[in-house]
């Protein structure tokens, strides 16, 4: 039986027996699928005979809502079940007020069911491509009367139910009929038997997706696709009864394909919405386009689970200014769960009191934002309201005009321009002009307002200032900055007006002859006070208005006189001539001995006056001696000649003495001359001092001991004397003088000294101790210290005593030495530190599940353990401290179980280790090691690593000219277009695909500079000469190139010229793009043949044919850094702003307060290469440097970093007393770093390989340009480290050196 409803089928056939069934006055009812309760009733009158299809008609007393409310609901007629599974929505539409009922009548029933291995179930014949099996649907015993030939079928005959049927297929195609018969029922289908037909799989028929999920995915193949128009047809739909849910999205371009070794790939995702009720199913079948005959997959269900709860705040953002807050949420809740409140925010607390969120904000004495999220769960359905919170506002105010702050008393106008910038924190800011002092000024300025978080503001207008009657006067002038009429910052403009008091004179200037004179001045002063009138020359006077001078009988001369009151100058300049005048020196040089001594000079000369002199050197004097001049020099104690040079000058005349002193002869002698030493092998210093400049060699005869020069000392390396009393000597020469220094080493003595104890260790408090001595010799025992820490008493009856001082810091070692002058013993005490504190962990090992999230720890803290840091070992897993809490934060695990490492330390305590376990992902994966890789267009190999836990992939090309074979290598033809190509790589294995994208550059002339370009010529001559030029004209280089013997041509690399022409592109040394011309450059290369030929190279010595100039270890970005990037029609991406780079691009990222997670995209040539991720490490340090293709990379240092100076002395000696003392005169440090880069999946060779390196410090801001100081590097990786992430020690120091004098 089945039953129709408005013509919408719900039932199938059901399991009622034989004759006529008469169902007069019979009732049908709705009841609710789950709990098999009627729902409501709907009542007709119709008979149902056999094999009759009867129609009645049903009225509309029935409750829609309740039937809506139960989801699934069921058809029951009489007590017959008639259909379950209805979707309620569907059975609710097809009733009308006039409602029309049909009930079809078959005695008894028999269905045949194909599978999916049916490749048109719809159609006649049926088309099988391989074994597969069908169902047998009856009331009754069945059994198989016909079979086709090509089909073997193990069980021919069953009993009533549904039954599975296995049959395999052998032989070629044909067709032929399969018959069933079942009680009165026979059923014969027509099977054709074809192995190229196409064949529809599903992977997953049944997918149930959350009540929040957004979509839902069906993935299947296509075997044996057929061919439209010579190409694979790839189309895949769907075939479903009725319309499509309300609940789900357009299905316009759900389906996708792709096409793999001739099997069609194809994905369905069907856009969902939110599901707020019960549980939603929608029931489809994947349908291949065979032109003709379809063929289809097994039939898929897509289930949406219920979900009648909701949470509802009344706000679902907060906005709050920089000052301490109390804000509450209303929540409505329509769930039968537990609420509960939580916030990701350290500066905003949350708690739940009934239905009432109420959030405590502290207050943000930053200047700048900060937001997060506060959320209210059921553990189901989630709610969240983001709190955002201003920074205190700032303000600073830069005034451009006016620069000028004296106003002349006549008054007028002047330009106000001033710039108020800062951080409003969320408030209006506004800016106003006040004068504060001052009626005599008034202002006409704009007063203007932002509501901007940065705003700049600039007001501008104009300040009027009065006529002044009277004297100067001072006024002020206010420009201020407020937030919601608060006041931020002022900054006061001090304007001073003259007053209206004149003073002038005439003339202002004047000049005379050398002879004695006057003249007068005509002053004008409309003030009342009386004027001061002043010389600053004893021959220049002022009396009244009268100014005189007398006879110059000198050079020429200035005079100023003066004229002035209380606020008022002037002033009149008199220039008065020189009179002739010369004057000679004989001799005009003197040559000197290196002693001190005295000659004299005759100086010639016109005049009354007698001539000044100078010397230009502190050596050399001169004195006046009765018309001659006696020249006086201090002896010259250097080796090196000096010249002195006195000056003799008269009226505007001068003539010169110069005075050449010979230097000393150099000294050499050694500091001691004659070494005493005892019998044990040792090594004993000489200093040197040599005044001289040479070159100082050693040599000796001895046998018993070896010398050497290092740092300015002659190193004695003395073997132990095993017999009698020896002297040795040694010589030092710089090839003109020489000294020579004496070694007497003592015969070994036959007493001995034996100290109990010897070695000895203490702990760090202050205490005294006795040492035991065993002495063989007659003569006295002396016993010294060499630390200031530890002291010693006098030797009484083979005993002594010593002492330590408590000891405040690290573990330290001292020695006290017992000699009688012949022979010694020494005693070692070590003193340790104070007691160290303890830690240790309350949890040793912790587990944390795929998904990730957050776990914390305990630090259980003993004693005084100093400060405490904590390191973890894996990427994946980031720790901060907070005493006593360790949070650790794992991401989410793609891949199997891993473990990471967490060592805690401390500066006075031990440290100790706990381990944090992740559990493997649930699902399976495959993934790249690399998103894209590029490649120049010469063509080549690439390599990119696979990693999966699934089968052995497959590997396919989108493209004929990047062929990939079976283990994954790329073999890459070279591009003779311009034009730049992308292929596509996709591996595919059982548990999914993973692609990856190669971008090859278009054909180009320009080379690499590390590739051999050779230029060839054939001539007849044995040369050619040949220059390089630029492209300007300039020649760069010329030279002359000869044959080899038996050779037709010349030949030679133009490269190896050209390299040192071109250099990497430069560091920005502010924001913006540096040009790459010294990077890239053309050349003419003109021979004496008058061939000319053109070349373009570019600086790249990667010994690789690619055209791209970066190449991260790193894709983490810290959001303090200087981001750089370089490249040519490159650009990169934060958000939706765009940065073009043509060389290398510098962005100093603290300027834009970019939040960790944000994603830095870089393109070329319109094709996204690499996308770097902003995690702030909080680290200091970030490397740059220029790699090997020319551009810069850089690396955030995710490690530790130690910083080292290293210090050089320079020491002169001098003797006091017959003792040389050795004086510091210059220290010259070199900082250097040593660095811990974290962990990396690659290796660090291009960075220390790089001949241009950069440290920037995040801290201070500082940049430094530093050398590495390693000589070796490893190749690591991610994979011949067993796949494992690796880490590198960076040695470095900085290229220049801090002095200190």
């Amino acid at each position: 039986m089945k039953i129709y409803i408005n013509g919408q089928g719900f039932g199938s056939n059901l399991p009622l027996q034989g004759g006529t069934n008469d169902f007069s006055n019979a009732t049908l009812k709705v009841i609710n699928n789950t709990s098999n309760e009627e729902i409501t009733t709907l009542a007709t009158q119709y008979t149902i005979q056999n094999k009759t299809n009867f129609g009645g008609v049903l009225n509309n007393s029935w409750d829609r809502q309740a039937i809506l409310n139960a989801g699934t609901i069921g058809l029951k007629l009489n007590s017959t079940v008639l259909a379950r599974e209805i979707n309620a929505e569907e059975f609710v539409n097809q009733i009308d007020t006039s409602l029309s009922l049909c009930v079809v009548y078959i005695p008894g029933y028999l269905e045949l069911i194909p599978d999916t291995s049916f490749v048109a179930n719809l159609y006649d014949p049926l088309t099988v491509t391989t074994s597969g099996d069908f169902k047998i649907h009856t009331d009754h015993s069945w059994t198989i009367t016909k079979s086709p030939a090509f089909m073997s079928i193990p069980t021919t005959s069953g009993e009533a139910g549904t039954k599975s049927v296995h049959f395999s297929t052998t032989g070629s195609s044909n067709q032929d009929l399969l018959t069933v018969a079942a009680g009165n029922q026979t059923i014969s289908v027509s099977i054709l038997y074809d192995p190229t037909a196409s064949t529809v799989t599903v992977d997953n028929a049944t997918v149930s997706v959350e009540p929040n999920a957004e979509s839902a995915q069906f993935t299947g193949t296509v075997q044996r696709p057929t061919l439209q128009n010579g190409s694979i047809n790839d189309r895949v739909t769907i075939n479903y009864d009725g319309d499509k849910p309300e609940w789900m999205g357009s299905l316009t371009g759900f389906n996708t394909s792709e096409v793999i070794n001739g099997v069609v790939h194809y994905t369905f995702t069907f856009p969902l919405t939110r599901n707020t009720g019960n549980t939603r199913s929608f029931i489809f079948t994947p349908v291949y386009d065979t032109f003709g005959q379809n063929a289809q997959g097994a039939e898929c269900i897509l289930q949406q689970l219920g979900n009648a709860s909701t949470i509802t705040l009344d706000k679902t953002a907060i906005e709050v200014d920089y000052n301490s807050h109390t804000e509450t949420i209303n929540v409505t809740y329509t769930g039968s769960g537990t609420l509960s409140v939580s916030s990701t925010l350290d500066w905003c607390t949350a708690s739940l009191s009934g239905n009432v969120i109420t959030l405590s904000i502290l207050k943000n004495n930053t200047k700048t934002n900060r937001s997060g999220v506060i959320s209210v769960t059921d553990g189901t359905d989630t709610s969240s309201c983001s709190i955002l919170q201003y920074g205190e506002p700032t303000g600073n105010i830069t005034v451009n005009k006016p620069t000028e702050f004296t106003i002349p008393a006549a008054g007028g106008t002047i330009e106000l321009d001033w710039v108020a910038t800062g951080y409003s924190g969320g408030k209006t800011i506004r800016t106003n002009v006040t004068p504060i002092s001052g009626d005599w000024i008034s202002y006409s300025v704009a007063q203007l307002s932002s509501t901007d978080l940065n705003y700049s503001l600039n007001p501008t207008g104009t300040l009027t200032f009065a006529e002044n009657t009277g004297e100067e006067r001072s006024g002020t002038v206010s420009l201020w900055i407020s937030a919601n009429y608060s006041l931020i910052t002022s900054e006061s403009l001090v304007f001073t007006q003259l007053g209206n008091v004149t003073l002038t004179i005439d003339p202002t200037s004047k000049s005379v002859d050398n002879q004695s004179g006057s003249f007068n001045l005509d002053i004008q002063y409309t003030g009342s006070e009386t004027l001061q009138k002043s010389s600053d020359s004893e021959w220049l006077t002022i009396s009244g208005n009268t100014v005189s001078y007398t006879a110059n009988t000198g050079a020429q001369r200035v005079g100023i006189i003066t004229i002035s009151d209380s606020k008022l100058t002037a002033t009149c300049t008199v220039t008065q001539s020189a009179v002739s005048a010369n004057i000679t020196v004989s001799p005009d040089i003197l040559n000197v001995e290196s002693a001190s001594g005295t000659s004299t000079v005759k100086v010639t000369y016109s005049g009354t006056t007698s001539p000044t002199f100078n010397s230009d050197s502190e050596w050399l004097t001169v004195r006046n001696t009765s018309g001659d001049y006696e020249v006086s020099y201090t002896e010259n104690t250097l080796t090196s000649r000096r010249t002195g040079i006195v000056t003799f000058s008269i009226s505007g005349a001068s003539a010169q003495l110069t005075v050449n002193q010979s230097g000393t002869a150099p000294t050499l002698y050694l500091s001691p001359q004659d070494l005493q030493t005892d019998y044990q092998a040792k090594t004993s210093n000489f200093d040197i001092v040599y005044t001289g400049s040479g070159n100082l060699t050693v040599s000796t005869t001895a046998t018993w001991f070896a010398v050497a020069i290092a740092a300015g000392k002659v190193v004695a390396n003395i073997q132990e004397n095993t017999g009698a009393e020896r002297t040795g000597n040694f010589t030092v020469t710089d090839g003109n003088i020489s000294t020579t220094g004496t070694i007497r080493q003592t015969a070994k003595p036959s007493d001995t000294i034996t100290l109990s104890p010897n070695d000895i260790t203490l702990n760090y408090q202050a205490q005294s101790k006795t040492i035991q001595i065993t002495y063989t010799g007659i003569k006295n025992l002396i016993a010294r210290s060499d630390s200031s820490w530890l002291s010693v008493g006098p030797i009484s009856n083979n005993r002594f005593s010593y002492s330590v001082t408590q000891n405040n810091g690290t573990s330290r070692v001292g020695k006290i030495t017992v000699s009688d002058g012949s022979v010694s013993s020494i005693a070692t005490v070590t003193q340790s530190s104070q007691d160290k504190g303890s830690i240790r962990i309350s949890s040793p090992s912790q587990s944390i599940p795929a998904s990730g999230g957050t776990i914390t720890n305990t630090v259980i803290i003993s004693g005084s353990v100093g400060v405490i840091s904590v390191n973890s070992s894996a990427s994946w897993c980031r720790v901060s401290f907070s005493s006593p809490t360790i949070t650790a934060v794992c991401a989410a695990n793609p891949g199997s179980t891993r473990t990471a490492t967490i060592t805690v330390s401390a500066t006075n305590a031990d440290s100790v280790r706990y381990t944090i376990t992740q559990s493997a992902a649930a699902q399976n994966y495959i993934y790249f090691e690399n998103e894209s890789k590029s490649i120049g267009y010469q063509g080549g190999t690439i390599i990119n690593n696979l990693y999966t836990n699934g089968t052995t992939p497959t590997y396919t090309s989108t493209q004929s000219w990047a062929r990939v074979s079976s283990s994954g290598v790329v073999t890459v033809s070279s591009n003779s277009s311009s034009t730049s190509r992308s292929a596509t790589i996709t591996a595919a294995n059982s548990v999914g695909r993973a692609t990856y994208t190669i971008y090859q550059t278009g054909y180009s002339t320009d080379r690499p500079i590390w590739k051999n370009t050779i230029y060839s010529e054939t001539t007849s001559s044995d040369y050619v000469e040949y220059h390089i030029d630029s492209t300007s004209g300039t020649v760069l280089y010329a030279g002359k190139v000869y044959k080899y013997p038996n050779s037709t041509s010349v030949e030679f690399n133009v490269n190896d010229i050209i390299s040192n022409y071109l250099d990497n592109m430069p560091f920005p040394s502010r924001d913006g793009n540096t040009s790459y011309n010294t990077w890239k450059q053309s050349f003419n290369l003109v021979t004496s043949t008058g061939r000319s030929t053109s070349y373009t190279f570019y600086n790249d010595w990667s010994y690789e044919d690619s055209l791209q100039q970066i190449n991260p270890v790193s894709l983490i970005v810290d959001p303090n850094q200087l981001f750089v990037c370089s490249g040519t029609n490159t650009y990169f991406m934060i958000g939706n702003q765009q940065y073009t780079v043509n060389g290398t691009y510098r962005l100093d990222l603290s300027n834009l307060v970019i939040p960790c997670g944000t994603e830095i995209k870089v393109y070329n040539n319109s094709s996204l290469i690499w996308t770097y991720t902003v995690d702030d490490l909080h680290k200091d340090f970030v490397i740059y440097w220029a790699n090997k293709y020319g551009g810069w990379d850089f690396l955030p240092i995710k490690g530790n970093s130690v910083r080292t100076d290293n210090i050089e002395s320079n020491k002169y000696s001098r003797i006091d007393n017959y003792t040389l003392y050795d004086t510091k005169y210059l220290n010259v440090i070199k900082p250097s770093w040593k660095l811990y880069s974290g962990w990396l999946k690659g290796n660090l060779a291009d960075l220390m390989g790089s001949v241009d390196v950069r440290l920037y410090d995040l801290k201070t801001k500082e940049l430094y340009k530093v050398n590495i100081t390693d000589t070796q590097t490893d190749y690591r990786t991610y994979k011949n480290s067993g796949n494992r992430l690796v880490s590198y020690e960076i040695n470095c120091e900085m290229s220049n050196n801090y002095l200190r004098k």
